[in-house]
């Protein structure tokens, strides 16, 4: 299962594995930020942010 990762400021950064996730939490890096539609973690720590700063890919939404 994947998990969506924002940074401390609230901004989207690179998907997770949910052991990592449970790893971060379990370490208080990391807090819970929502259950649905997917599962999403916020960091809390600033300097773990650079290991997930990756840009994602923009959403084509062409007809």
């Amino acid at each position: 299962m994947t998990v969506e990762v924002l940074g401390s400021s609230g901004k989207r950064l690179k998907l997770t594995s949910s052991y990592r996730a449970r790893k971060l939490i379990q370490r208080g890096k990391a807090v819970i930020f929502s259950y649905r539609p997917v599962f999403t973690i916020q960091l809390t720590d600033r300097e773990d942010e650079d290991r997930y700063r990756e840009p994602l890919p923009a959403i084509s939404r062409s007809k």
